[in-house]
């Protein structure tokens, strides 16, 4: 059982991607190694920091830093980052992130992926940025973040998805419960076509770039009966549990997919260097909005695939 004293921060915080903790971060960031000063919210619990959401202002000079709303999750038996952030392999993946390669808005093209304008007809730049927080609080065992967050042209400054994101974070039975809930609302007069493929696009996470620099101690444990391709592309599946090593420790991170708002077969992408998540493609017709959920489970101890399963019946449960 926690205190009742989990507390929120937002401030300018050296997020060390190198996973310093973040009170070793150097008050003259090393460009060089990672470093970047990011704006956002930290969320600490009982003086342990639990999740920090980025939530830079965007700014058209500092493109690459500033187009994307994301969240870093922290180890819960060191307190570092177990995620990346902007630069190493694939700046653009970062903690748990939403977006996809080609988002359709009438005419225009959005890469909500990359965010850069895609090179097709009518491809345009894009960002996320946060609007206002609706919700910060706690209960004293759990605490939950719920932002506004608006996907705009970065040309015109028009946007074009309004979301509302909340993420819940608890710690049960020496694991830590991550809750990402989005629902993106379509505020236009013409349906929206959320597209992609497996590696491009969903809801998905990017562990540290260090687990980049040695893949093969990479391991993923999957649901039984599951078909994975040669570009690492599982289905039918609803959750994948990634093993991973971080500063020479083993973290297990499952990754599951509420039922019931996905068509067809789940699919997951499972990439060695650390990017994995959940895939799919749809629609969210005018004046819409498309609510999805997932759990993220972060175990600093062993977890078996029947355990993972075990969890995602109870998650199946909990949001039918």
């Amino acid at each position: 059982m926690f205190n009742r004293n989990h507390r929120f921060f937002s401030f300018l915080l050296l997020a060390a991607l190198s996973f310093l903790a973040v009170s070793a971060c150097a008050d003259d960031p090393d460009t060089s190694k990672g470093f970047r000063q990011e704006q956002g919210c930290l969320l600490f619990f009982d003086n342990h920091p639990w999740i920090f959401t980025v939530t830079e202002p965007f700014d058209p000079q500092r493109f690459e830093y500033t187009y994307k709303v994301y969240t870093h999750i922290y180890d819960p038996e060191t307190d570092l980052l177990l995620t990346k952030g902007p630069g190493g392999k694939y700046t653009h993946h970062r903690g748990l992130f939403i977006g996809w390669k080609q988002t359709e808005v009438g005419k225009s093209v959005y890469d909500t992926w990359h965010m850069k304008a895609p090179g097709v007809k009518g491809g345009r730049p894009c960002f996320q940025e946060l609007v206002r927080w609706v919700n910060r609080s706690d209960d004293g065992t759990s605490a939950v973040q719920e932002a506004e967050i608006a996907w705009r042209d970065a040309d015109t400054r028009e946007m074009f998805i309004q979301e509302t994101r909340q993420i819940s974070v608890r710690e049960q039975n020496q694991k830590r419960i991550i809750d990402f809930v989005s629902a993106l609302h379509n505020p236009g007069k013409e349906t929206i076509r959320l597209k992609g493929d497996p590696q491009h696009a969903g809801m998905q996470l990017r562990m540290a770039n260090e687990v980049s620099e040695h893949e093969n101690t990479t391991e993923y444990l999957l649901p039984e009966d599951v078909t994975v391709d040669k570009d690492d592309v599982t289905t039918p599946c609803n959750w994948a549990c990634g093993v991973f090593e971080v500063l020479q420790r083993k973290r297990w991170i499952l990754h599951m997919i509420a039922p019931g708002f996905i068509d067809g077969a789940p699919v997951y992408s499972i990439r060695k260097y650390g990017r994995f998540g959940a895939f799919w493609e749809t629609e969210i017709p005018a004046g819409d909005t498309l609510t999805t959920h997932f759990r993220i489970v972060v175990s600093p101890t062993a977890l078996t695939a029947e355990e993972c399963a075990a969890m995602y019946q109870e998650y199946a449960g909990e949001t039918k």
